[in-house]
């Protein structure tokens, strides 16, 4: 766990090799591949998924390594994990799914990739945000275009009343405010 975060691809080679626990877990579900995630550390977790570790593993609160990857700002990370083939669209407890993540930390790059596997746009979580309104409420504008053009309902409501063009006005994000009237 020490050398996915810290990047170190040729120690867990080693430690491998000397039979170490690929896919050990704390009590809490951290394993190597959700410190490799959380960390960026993009080296070791290739290096984790060459050697067969298990990329679907789950925190106890029900985050993914990509949810990790998206939580920290690590849209590197993520892809190698989505293109690996991790399970997504799982909710957390709180509801959060990977989209909703991404979305909210503005990674267009990586919602394009999960859209590509995961066919609920208007999913949401305990408090009724979407995709499109966790993006609107922080001002991503290219996000926003791009989930409207996919089919996200501007209309969803979220647990405090708001829509997705609610959070945009109230935050007063004009270039989102337009694209949602």
């Amino acid at each position: 766990m020490t050398a996915a975060v810290y990047n170190q691809a040729g120690i867990i080679e080693l430690l491998i090799n000397a039979k170490a626990e690929l896919n050990l877990a704390t009590p809490a579900g951290w394993t190597a591949v959700l410190y490799a995630s959380e960390n960026g550390s993009k080296e070791a977790l290739k290096k984790l998924i060459e050697k067969g570790a298990n990329i679907n593993l789950r925190l106890q609160g029900g985050e993914s390594a990509v949810l990790q990857a998206c939580f920290r700002n690590h849209p590197e990370t993520a892809k190698i994990l989505i293109n690996a083939g991790q399970t997504i669209g799982v909710p957390t407890e709180i509801g959060l799914t990977e989209l909703l993540v991404a979305s909210d930390m503005g990674q267009l790059e990586i919602v394009k990739l999960l859209l590509q596997r995961q066919n609920n746009i208007n999913a949401s979580n305990k408090y009724g945000e979407t995709a499109l309104i966790r993006a609107s409420l922080r001002g991503h504008k290219d996000v926003v275009a791009f989930l409207l053009s996919q089919g996200a309902d501007k209309k969803l409501i979220d647990s405090s009343g708001k829509t997705a063009l609610g959070w945009a006005r109230a935050n007063n994000f004009k270039d989102v405010e337009r694209l949602l009237n």
